[in-house]
């Protein structure tokens, strides 16, 4: 339990971090992004500091847990939240599913966290891009992540289709593209 807190103390530090260097540079885009509403003096508004909606996940990856995460990000937002952490161990699901969960994710006015766990979990198959779709991403010792492809090999086209989201996340997530995944 302590150290969930600690990643979530981290993960908020880190956000803070990006969101002062946002501020420092002059941009406006830093507000919206980290889902902040300006008040009348352009005061930022942090009545909400520290505060994260917390979901969890485990299980498989379908529509029902589309709906879950993207109920999760629609409370955060009405909670004004600094961010939503998603628990996760899952073993995959639906590509289809997972499409639309990295769409929320990337598109979310609230940062994500993900932290795989507790110990003995995993975030395989659909695990792994919604993992790298976060804003954050953390993991319990003894967790793992891995085995991005899928299950059915003769499918070619599905292949494809689950590269495709990898490169569309790394590009969106991974500051250097000549990052190898």
């Amino acid at each position: 339990m302590l150290k969930r807190y600690t990643v979530i103390l981290i993960a908020i530090s880190f956000l803070c971090g990006v969101y002062a260097s946002v501020a420092a540079k002059g941009e406006k885009t830093g507000d919206k992004a980290l889902g902040r509403h300006n008040t009348d003096s352009g005061a930022t508004d942090r009545s909400s500091t520290g505060h994260v909606v917390e979901i969890e996940i485990n299980g498989t990856i379908n529509p029902a847990t589309t709906d879950y995460i993207k109920d999760g990000i629609e409370l955060a937002v009405q909670q004004s939240a600094d961010a939503l952490l998603i628990l996760m161990d899952t073993p995959g699901g639906l590509l289809s599913s997972t499409k639309d969960i990295v769409k929320l994710l990337l598109n979310s006015p609230v940062p994500i966290i993900v932290y795989v766990s507790p110990s003995g979990a995993t975030a395989t198959s659909a695990g792994v891009f919604i993992t790298l779709a976060a804003h954050v991403a953390a993991m319990a010792d003894g967790t793992s992540i891995g085995a991005a492809h899928p299950v059915l090999m003769a499918a070619q086209d599905r292949i494809n289709a689950a590269h495709s989201e990898v490169k569309l996340v790394r590009s969106e997530r991974l500051p250097d593209p000549t990052l190898n995944l």
